[in-house]
C-alpha cells in the first residue's frame, strides 16, 4: 500500500520565527538607518519568502525600495544576518512534537514544504531537534518552483516517495493553500499563524486551532483514503 504523506509548511505553521526574521531585518534596516518594526508587523509577509519581507520592511519604515535597487544584495545582507541567528527566539508550537509522534504512529510518513531556503530550514530543524521526523525537506530554492506554484508541493511529495492521492497539506498562509488546491491535494489549514487574512477565508478542507487536533484531522482523512483504496 502506498505511504500516507502529511506535508507540512514551516514559517507559522510548525515553528514560530517571527522574532528571529524581525531581529534579522531590523539589524538590516538599522544599517539603513530606518526605523525597526515590530515582529506583529512582519508577520504577514513571512509566508513570501526572504525578499517580500525585505520589501515589506522598508515600505513600513516609510522608504520604500525605487525601481532598480538591488534587492539581491539586500536579501543577501538580511538572509546572513538571520543564518547566524535563527533560532535564538524561534520556538515550536505547543504540542508540536507529540502531534508529529502521535501522526508517525497513525502510519503518516512526514515532509515540510517550505519557501525558506533549504539550507536555513535543515539548519532550523536541527536546532530544534526535530530533523529526523521528516522523510522529505523541500525549500524556496529547492526546485524550480516555489509555493504557491504547485510543483513544489507536488515535488515534495515525490522526493517522499508519496502520491497526491494520499497526501495532505498542512499549513497557515495562502501560499500553502493554494499551492495544495492547484495540486489537487487536501489541505488543513492553521488559524494561529501568518496569513493576512483569517485561515477561514481561504476555504481549507480543515481548519485547526493548535497542533494537539492535528492527529484526529489525520484521522479523518486516513479514513477518506481507506475508503479510496
Amino acid at each position: 500500500m502506498l505511504p500516507k504523506l502529511a506535508v507540512f509548511d514551516l514559517d507559522g505553521t510548525l515553528v514560530e520565527t517571527s522574532g528571529d526574521l524581525a531581529a534579522a531585518l531590523n539589524f538590516l534596516l538599522a544599517e539603513e538607518g530606518l526605523p525597526a518594526l515590530t515582529a506583529d508587523q512582519l508577520r504577514p509577509k513571512i509566508s513570501h519568502g526572504g525578499r517580500a519581507m525585505v520589501v515589506h520592511g522598508y515600505r513600513l519604515a516609510g522608504t520604500p525600495l525605487p525601481e532598480g535597487a538591488d534587492l539581491d544584495a539586500l536579501f543577501s545582507r538580511f538572509i546572513k544576518r538571520y543564518e547566524a541567528f535563527v533560532a535564538v527566539e524561534s520556538r515550536l508550537y505547543d504540542g508540536l512534537p507529540q502531534a508529529l509522534e502521535q501522526a508517525v504512529e497513525l502510519g503518516w510518513q512526514l515532509a515540510i514544504c517550505s519557501n525558506k531556503r533549504e539550507t536555513l530550514v535543515r539548519q532550523l530543524l536541527e536546532a530544534l531537534d526535530i530533523a529526523s521526523l521528516f522523510s522529505a525537506v523541500t525549500g524556496g530554492d529547492t526546485l524550480k518552483v516555489q509555493k504557491p506554484h504547485p510543483d513544489h508541493l507536488l515535488g515534495t511529495i515525490a522526493m517522499a516517495k508519496g502520491v497526491p492521492g494520499r497526501s495532505v497539506m498542512i499549513g497557515d498562509a495562502s501560499t500553502d493553500v493554494d499551492a495544495a488546491k492547484a495540486a489537487g491535494v487536501p489541505v488543513i489549514g492553521v488559524d494561529y499563524g501568518y496569513s493576512a487574512v483569517p485561515i477561514e477565508d481561504l476555504d481549507p478542507d480543515i481548519v485547526l486551532s493548535g497542533m494537539a487536533d492535528l492527529p484526529s484531522a489525520l484521522r479523518r482523512l486516513q479514513s477518506l483514503f481507506a475508503e479510496e483504496d
